[in-house]
């Protein structure tokens, strides 16, 4: 079941993480767990700058226990700074209020702020070495610098709420 079966929503609309939130409390018999990897997978989006972030791509497994959170797919990094987001974080959709957005949802997502930190910090940490990994994997230097701009922001902007926190 993707996102948007489980939030109501239909496509074109605009959709927000407190509506996935929501639907992982109606519909998930594990919602703590489910609601913390969304955490972590928003997280994650953040840093890498992935704008293509719609409804279809969240879903939801039928296991024997009932539904949970499917495994991420469909992360893609966007090098334009400028691209919004397509699901919101409490309301946000620009890069540049994104990390700030996600210490409130934290909390939505019924986190302790230092568990909230230290999914944070390892976003970044998991972020940090990408040009290097990039460049092992033979992407072009042309691309590497293509993206880097972006990612590099992202995961300062991600750290100053870290250090912000702490």
């Amino acid at each position: 079941m993707s996102a948007m079966t489980a939030t109501g929503r239909r496509d074109g609309e605009a959709g927000d993480y407190l509506d996935v939130v929501e639907a992982i409390e109606d519909h998930s018999r594990r919602w703590r767990d489910d609601c913390a990897e969304l955490f972590r997978r928003v997280a994650f989006s953040v840093a890498m700058h992935n704008t293509d972030d719609h409804l279809r791509d969240h879903c939801f497994i039928r296991s024997d226990a009932g539904w949970q959170l499917s495994p991420a797919f469909d992360i893609n990094p966007e090098p334009v700074a400028a691209v919004e987001r397509q699901t919101a974080i409490n309301g946000v959709v620009a890069a540049e209020n994104e990390a700030e957005a996600l210490r409130e949802f934290a909390s939505l997502c019924h986190l302790a702020k230092p568990v909230a930190i230290s999914v944070l910090t390892e976003a970044v940490d998991a972020v940090s070495g990408w040009k290097s990994l990039a460049a092992r994997r033979e992407i072009g230097s042309s691309e590497i610098a293509e993206m880097g701009c972006v990612i590099d922001v992202q995961c300062a902007r991600l750290q100053s709420v870290i250090d912000q926190c702490r």
